[in-house]
Order: C-alpha cells, then sequence, then structure tokens
C-alpha cells in the first residue's frame, strides 16, 4: 500500500463524512488490494459491506446512513427517520440507519431496516450533503406508517409549525400521491392534516375561483366550468373543470379526510366512467392549492400537453 493510494482513499472519505466504499475507491483507481492491506494495518475499519472509515473518524448519525446507502448501493436511498435526520428534525428515535431500494432489490442487510417501494416519484427525490435521500415531506408521509400518533403528532408540530421545513400542503399533495392500499397508518395522517389545515373551510366557489387565478396567467386554454361527467350512462354529475381538446378533467376538492374516505368510492367510479370515455381525471387538495400552487399549476400544464400530444398522435421533446 503506497503513500498515494491511502491519500486517495482520504479525498474520497473526506468528502463523506470520513467513509468510503470498495466501488468508490476501485472506480478512483486504487487498488482493491491496496484497500484491503489499509484495513488490516488499522488505518480504516470496515463498518458495512463494502464500506470502510477512518479510524480516526467520529461517529455521527449521518455517517451511518451515508454507510448504509453507499453499501446497499445503486438505488438506494435514505429515507423515513434516516432522511428527517438528513433534513434536521431533532430528537428522533434512531435505532439504525434506513434506506428505501426500488421494487425487486436485496432488502436483507444486516444492521439496515430497508423498505422497497412500489411509488417511489422522481419529484420525491433529493441530495442532501450529497446523500440520496426524499423530500421532507415524502419522508413525513413514510413514517407514518412506522410511528405512533403522538408521535406523528409531535413531528408534524416541528416540520411545519417550528421550523417550517415543510408545509402542510406540501404533505398533503404527497400524501395524495401515494395513498393506496398497503400503506399502514396512513388515515391517521390524513386526520392529522385535517387538524392542521381546517380542510372544508373554504367553500367551493372560493376554491375554484382561486384556481382560475391561478390558471389565468398560464398558455392553458379557458377550461369548461361545470362540465357533465363524460360517462356512458348519463347522471355522474359535473367535473369542476374541464379541457375538451385535451379530454382532460380537474377535480378541487376541498373536504376534510373523513369526508374524502367516505366518498372515495364515488369519486373512483366517477374517474373510471370518464376513463372508459377517454377522458383523465386529476385531481388536487385544497391545502395543495394554497400551499403548492406552482407545482400544481406546473403539472396541470404538463399533462394537458401530454394529452393533447397524445390525441394527435405526437410526442412531447
Amino acid at each position: 500500500m503506497g503513500i498515494d493510494d491511502l491519500a486517495a482513499m482520504a479525498a474520497i472519505a473526506a468528502a463523506q463524512d470520513g467513509v468510503f466504499a470498495l466501488h468508490q475507491a476501485c472506480a478512483d483507481g486504487i487498488d482493491r488490494r491496496a484497500v484491503h492491506r489499509a484495513a488490516s494495518s488499522g488505518l480504516i475499519v470496515p463498518i458495512r459491506h463494502g464500506v470502510y472509515r477512518f479510524t480516526a473518524t467520529p461517529s455521527s448519525v449521518r455517517r451511518e446512513v451515508r454507510a448504509a446507502v453507499l453499501s446497499v448501493g445503486d438505488g438506494a436511498r435514505a429515507s423515513h427517520e434516516s432522511s428527517l435526520h438528513l433534513h434536521g428534525v431533532p430528537n428522533l428515535p434512531i435505532a439504525g440507519p434506513v434506506v428505501s431500494v426500488p421494487p425487486g432489490r436485496r432488502a436483507n442487510h444486516p444492521g439496515i431496516r430497508v423498505h422497497r417501494l412500489v411509488d417511489q416519484r422522481a419529484d420525491h427525490l433529493i441530495e442532501v450533503a450529497g446523500i440520496p435521500t426524499t423530500t421532507p415531506a415524502r419522508a413525513i408521509v413514510d413514517v407514518s406508517s412506522v410511528f405512533s400518533r403522538p408521535r406523528m403528532e409531535w413531528v408534524l408540530d416541528q416540520v411545519t409549525i417550528t421550523s417550517r421545513l415543510v408545509t402542510p400542503g406540501a404533505i398533503a399533495r404527497v400524501f395524495r400521491q401515494i395513498n393506496h392500499r398497503g400503506r399502514r397508518n396512513i388515515a391517521a395522517l390524513g386526520e392529522l392534516l385535517d387538524e392542521r389545515v381546517a380542510a372544508g373551510t373554504v367553500d367551493r366557489s372560493t376554491l375554484e375561483r382561486q384556481m382560475d387565478e391561478l390558471l389565468a396567467p398560464t398558455s392553458l386554454p379557458r377550461p369548461t366550468k361545470e362540465h357533465p361527467i363524460p360517462s356512458l350512462a348519463p347522471g355522474e354529475g359535473f367535473a369542476d373543470r374541464a379541457w375538451a381538446e385535451a379530454l382532460l378533467i380537474l377535480e378541487i376538492d376541498g373536504r376534510p379526510y373523513h369526508e374524502r374516505r367516505l366518498a372515495m368510492r364515488r369519486d373512483r367510479a366517477r374517474d373510471r366512467a370518464a376513463a372508459r370515455m377517454g377522458w383523465q381525471t386529476m385531481r388536487v387538495l385544497d391545502e395543495e392549492v394554497a400551499d403548492e400552487p406552482d407545482l400544481v399549476i406546473a403539472d396541470l400544464v404538463d399533462t394537458h400537453a401530454m394529452r393533447v400530444a397524445q390525441l394527435r398522435g405526437t410526442t412531447i421533446a
């Protein structure tokens, strides 16, 4: 083992909380035998499979999280409590690093809690200090499956009131995007969000007017208001806004969560009825309109353009 190899390992580790992966060293031109000799001499210590730290490196939760992500490999991201820690949420119970991987990836990594997520979205992913992780809003929704209700109340207060790390609308947006069967305790998160955002207090006419004001400066054509729901059988009701040229429906939901949950079967029936006629339905929550208006509008503009292109048989570059 030469001094140059050791210096190269140190350079990699210096940017990564004092840790580096074997594959990183090899990619940097360091012979793996040099890494093994450094470990045998006690200069570096293996802390995860294929991951090493320099002996004098102080311990930290972030270092452990980084090492876990490096060890699990491609596609791995710090998630749940580990993500919240990276985003600066204090006083979290940290039993060990938590990592999420795409479906089909191995989940058995000793000392690391690994979740296979079928619903990872690009807009839920971010990096903190070079560590791939999830956004604060996604981390909140994820921990709702493993935290007790009192702990979730505390976490929500921390991130939405104390630190203002994330808005209730941003959390509600992720909640809507990944709310599906198989997610434990997600209903409780909806109820807790209701308590904080007072959902349902905005009357429908005000809510629709707010959306029209957001739509006005965009390139979108003027939508049809109260458009009859397309259906093979009449009587499905009326959509809040619709663009016939894109076969696109917009529904703005201002109901409290428990009312949304009760009406979910009816809403899905309406959406399926429209889908059978070739229409796509987009649903947004009033919390999103209030806290994340730019993202809501960007979704609408992109979806409208995609639908028009599909109907014309073209593609978007």
